[in-house]
């Protein structure tokens, strides 16, 4: 399955109940990730991968 069809079928729907699809999800996933363990992670998996 093609990477853009897989994000297309990704859904969020976020606390205050409002709902995103597709490449629309990332901004307010972000939002929802900031300053948790997970997203420091992941920022730091991801400028990893880019370095090397």
């Amino acid at each position: 399955m093609p990477v853009k069809q897989k994000i297309a079928s990704f859904h969020l729907t976020t606390p205050q109940g409002l709902m995103s699809s597709g490449d629309e999800v990332f901004p307010p996933l972000a939002d929802l990730l900031t300053g948790t363990r997970l997203a420091d992670r992941l920022l730091e998996r991801s400028r990893r991968m880019t370095i090397s």
